[in-house]
């Protein structure tokens, strides 16, 4: 069988078949993935059967992998290769139980690059629920009316790994997590243009944003608020329903996305998860 792309709603996603990524595949085929990807903003690739080494080098075909910050969720042989699974617990602090990332974000925004993609792959799925949700944050952007739009030009929100304002408190802590999260701190804009498209969007990050750089603290608290509630409405998201075999491919520039802890807790969900390098948001 041939690639083929189809289109899974008019807002965002896609899903790509006719391709096996255990198998090197051609310069063409790997455009087109890419081309899919950021016109839909998150490509679903059907029917993959991938170990985790294989599963790294699929990966690949969408740029350079980074390393992700918790290494220690990660595979120690394979230090780009993380692994979210329904057995996630806080084994620095509580001890409690951890589903990651059940309220909006974008990965790792707290780095000076922030990844480009994060892809995941699904390994175990319980019988029913666990759907991940994304926003579309390029959608959100344009439907702002032009005064809310001149009002963002130039102004950047502050990214921290542990921030203040985050609605979800419920983490797994970092080895050593007091030496080292003072650097995970840099500016972003709220407006950024998605690089391969050419298009503005929102760049926001409710887990992460502290405040917006040169406002009064009341002033910054409030136009966050505003552009997450915006951006929360139910107009600009799409959920994506998992079935075995899918690799799932994200565009983190232009989106949101979480988790949805109602599966049954006593039914394993595990999946690979690799991120990709991005650039300086401008």
């Amino acid at each position: 069988m041939a690639l083929e792309i189809k289109k899974l709603s008019n807002l965002m996603g896609a899903e790509a078949t006719g391709v096996d990524l255990c198998k090197p595949i051609s310069s063409t085929e790997a455009a087109k993935l890419n081309d899919a990807l950021h016109e839909n903003i998150v490509l679903c690739i059907r029917n993959q059967k991938l170990d985790g080494p294989r599963f790294v080098e699929a990966c690949k075909v969408f740029g350079n992998l980074m390393r992700q910050v918790n290494e220690e969720l990660c595979d120690p042989d394979l230090p780009e290769l993380g692994n979210v699974t329904s057995g996630d617990v806080d084994r620095h602090d509580t001890k409690a139980r951890v589903v990651r990332g059940t309220s909006w974000h974008s990965d790792h925004s707290f780095t000076e690059k922030p990844p480009s993609a994060s892809i995941l792959y699904a390994v175990k799925l319980p019988s029913r629920g666990g759907n991940t949700s994304f926003c579309n944050l390029r959608a959100a952007y344009n439907a702002l009316p032009d005064e809310k739009k001149k009002q963002l030009q130039g102004l950047k929100a502050r990214h921290q790994f542990r921030c203040s304002r985050a609605p979800n408190h419920i983490f797994i802590k970092l080895k050593n997590e007091a030496d080292r999260i003072g650097a995970y701190i840099f500016p972003h804009p709220l407006v950024r243009q998605h690089l391969p498209t050419g298009e503005k969007t929102l760049y926001l990050n409710p887990q992460r944003m502290e405040d917006i750089i040169g406002l009064e603290r009341k002033d910054s608290d409030a136009l966050l608020d505003e552009l997450v509630a915006h951006s929360e409405s139910p107009a600009f998201h799409w959920d994506h329903q998992w079935q075995a075999g899918d690799m799932l491919v994200w565009d983190n520039r232009c989106s949101m996305h979480h988790a949805n802890d109602d599966w049954p807790v006593n039914e394993e969900r595990f999946l690979y998860k690799c991120i990709v390098e991005g650039e300086v948001p401008v």
